[in-house]
């Protein structure tokens, strides 16, 4: 009952700022923003723990991989994943922590054990544990990665295609900021579905190196007691180069008892 008066609150503000894409009054948006913010909060997974079993399709214009594996997580804790071709056969397996990464290469018996500058290399844009966390669960988490709670500052609008578009810059302090601001602003934008309030679509965009994300989500199941997306594509662009991940989730489960081994046998090399 809450969500259907938050839409309609959402529907009648809108309507009443006049033309699509327009920015509503300060007072109306914080408002609605709040209120926007709260509801897709109350909508996280509640379960500590959840596993997914998934497939997965990586391009970067020069290789093409497909995987299968595990997903388990222990909410705000640890990202487990394993990775493989498939017949029992595991390639690699991860294992994130909130300031650590490690990474075992079972193909070529090396490993890696550090920060998240290996994110950033590989993908090409700075992800932490909350945003890959929220990447994975279609859940909010704060942008840039220096914050520790989803902030209530963001500006909010409505797109042409319906959805209820949070950002973390205002368009008119964006164009400022990108003309007079030498240190280029990190933007975040949220497309949220009125009608489940989950994000349909997220992008990030790091105008100082000229790098973008965009996450879009397809399939829901709004039948189910966890109401998540069954298929996400990742887009991350810096300068000419691109890369897709394309990742379907088989299988979802909660409220179980997961297992997270992580070991390093003696005889891999460090990478």
């Amino acid at each position: 009952m809450k969500n259907l008066c938050i839409a309609i609150l959402l529907a009648l503000i809108f309507t009443a700022c006049g033309a699509k894409k327009k920015m509503l009054t300060d007072k109306k948006e914080t408002a609605v923003s709040t209120a926007l913010i709260d509801s897709m909060y109350k909508n996280k997974i509640k379960s500590k723990e959840i596993a997914i079993k998934y497939n997965a399709k990586f391009n970067d214009g020069n290789k093409k991989i497909s995987v299968s594996g595990q997903i388990r997580i222990h909410k705000d804790s640890l990202i487990w994943i394993s990775a493989g071709p498939g017949f029992g056969i595991e390639a690699g397996r991860i294992l994130l922590t909130k300031d650590s990464i490690k990474l075992r290469n079972n193909l070529q018996a090396q490993y890696y054990a550090g920060n998240y500058v290996m994110i950033e290399k590989l993908l090409k844009i700075p992800l932490d544990f909350n945003s890959i966390q929220g990447i994975i669960l279609n859940e909010l988490f704060p942008f840039p990665a220096n914050q520790n709670n989803f902030p209530y500052s963001y500006s909010l609008k409505e797109t042409e295609e319906g959805f209820s578009c949070l950002q973390s810059i205002s368009d008119e302090k964006l164009k400022k900021e990108l003309t007079v601001n030498p240190q280029k602003p990190l933007l975040q934008r949220i497309f949220i579905s009125k009608n489940n309030f989950r994000y349909k679509k997220l992008q990030l965009r790091d105008y100082n190196y000229n790098r973008f994300a965009e996450v879009e989500y397809n399939n829901f199941d709004e039948n189910k007691t966890i109401n998540m997306p069954s298929e996400l594509n990742l887009k991350v662009e810096k300068g000419s180069s691109q890369i897709n991940i394309g990742i379907r989730y088989n299988k979802i489960e909660t409220n179980k008892k997961l297992k997270y081994p992580f070991s390093i046998p003696g005889r891999y090399k460090k990478m």
